[in-house]
């Protein structure tokens, strides 16, 4: 009987862990191939608060750039990497595929002693491919004497 509630109890909980590290249809537009595509702006931000939201260690995703974005040098905070412990969690693996698309004016900024990441960049920490994305017009405007910055990622 106690064997019985505890796999109960282990399968809900593996229920619930993986309900909460999808997005929602309705967040992104999902591609036939898995990947998730973004197109926009308030669609990166997206993907980005959801990673940054993530109780999870590590958030599983695969995406597909679309278009090309201005981030018109709003101040950005990075994809991931917070601190907490030396593995800078939530990170973001899997694919992030730029197809051959370009993410301008992106400006990295710290926000000061209020912020909670210790990596900066596009992704402050991924783990996976990134591949055929192009930067222009990456600035760092803050003193970031945290662990590591960098233009695409501040921890590989």
């Amino acid at each position: 009987m106690e064997t019985t509630k505890r796999c109960v109890w282990t399968l809900l909980l593996c229920i619930i862990t993986c309900m909460g590290s999808t997005l929602r249809a309705q967040d992104l537009p999902k591609g036939d191939d898995g990947y998730y595509e973004i197109s926009t702006k308030e669609q990166l931000k997206t993907l980005r608060d959801y990673v940054n939201s993530n109780s999870s260690t590590f958030v599983k995703i695969d995406v597909r750039l679309m278009a090309d974005i201005d981030l018109e040098n709003e101040g950005w905070s990075p994809i991931g990497g917070q601190e907490g412990s030396y593995s800078a969690k939530p990170f973001m693996y899997g694919t992030f595929d730029g197809n051959g698309k370009t993410i301008r004016n992106l400006k990295i900024v710290d926000n000061s002693n209020q912020s909670k990441h210790s990596h900066f960049g596009l992704f402050g920490y991924f783990v996976g491919t990134i591949k055929n994305l192009n930067l222009d017009g990456v600035s760092t405007v803050t003193e970031l004497f945290k662990s590591a910055v960098g233009a695409l990622c501040g921890r590989l």
